[in-house]
């Protein structure tokens, strides 16, 4: 299972290291991450997240430190951030927070509401067929929104977050949109639904840029501008309509006068219309 960066919240008394792993291809998993990683950036979202994870009330946003690293050398870098130097060259055993390890699974594989992975466990055995002397045991959580795993109902933020991502997928499955078709849509419904309103007000544009390469303020404008052009063929097309009924008209009224065996001079006369035209009309009535 492919691990990507490291969410590591981080207070006085623990240490608490969250993955997001997601789906398989590499551009979407790219912007879930980003996307994953921003939102929970924020200590409010976090500290609610942790509090789910732990079934805690803290309410001190600020003992909260987030850092982001990669691979197995999380666990060492933050004991490292923890334990002073002096502390380690003591000789009394230095007492260390217990790491609690989480991932939290919403690819599209199915995979059950809770495991636990042992993060040594592909290392290869040694010469003697021993296995590795540490080891560090890892619960994964799928927090697909369709698995309701509790932690949904406790956290908000990250049921919100499962809400964006199963509407995109919703999108290009049930739609037939593409991948950038389906976030632009779910990022405009999203907010107008309340669903990560404020976190997409706020960082809308660089939720998009993850993957479009547009911000949304463009997107925005491009929204615009296909509405104008919208509302100028709709306006051409009755202004269209209102010219050829038009024509109709005259052109019914041009054909009684002839019958009342009206001149061509006078009927012009009176209808101002081409007299070429008059005549086409007179050709018509006789053929």
């Amino acid at each position: 299972m492919k691990l990507l960066d490291d969410y590591i919240l981080q207070t006085s008394t623990q240490s608490l290291i969250l993955k997001e792993n997601t789906a398989s291809y590499a551009s979407n998993r790219e912007f879930k991450d980003g996307m994953f990683r921003l939102l929970f950036s924020e200590k409010r979202a976090a500290l609610e997240l942790l509090n789910s994870l732990e079934g805690t009330e803290r309410k001190d946003e600020e003992k909260i430190e987030i850092d982001t690293l990669r691979e197995a050398a999380y666990v060492f870098r933050v004991y490292e951030k923890i334990v002073s130097d002096r502390e380690l060259y003591k000789e009394a055993r230095c007492p260390l927070p217990i790491p609690r390890l989480y991932v939290l699974f919403n690819g599209t594989k199915d995979k059950p509401l809770e495991t636990v992975q042992h993060l040594f466990g592909g290392i290869k055995p040694g010469l003697e067929g021993d296995g590795p002397m540490m080891e560090a045991a890892v619960k994964v959580i799928n927090v697909n929104l369709h698995k309701g795993h509790p932690i949904l109902k406790r956290s908000p933020t990250l049921k919100q977050y499962a809400q964006f991502i199963e509407r995109v997928r919703s999108h290009i499955k049930l739609d037939g949109m593409n991948r950038d078709e389906a976030i632009l849509a779910s990022v405009e419904s999203c907010v107008k639904e309340g669903i990560l309103e404020d976190f997409l007000r706020k960082h809308g544009s660089e939720v998009i840029n993850m993957l479009t390469g547009i911000t949304l303020e463009e997107l925005y404008e491009i929204r615009g501008e296909e509405a104008e052009e919208r509302g100028a063929a709709r306006v051409a097309k009755e202004k269209e309509a209102v010219v050829k009924n038009a024509e109709q008209k005259e052109r019914k009224l041009i054909k009684k006068l002839l019958k009342k065996n009206w001149t061509v001079e006078a009927v012009q006369e009176l209808t101002e219309t081409p007299m070429d035209k008059i005549l086409e009309i007179q050709a018509a009535i006789h053929s």
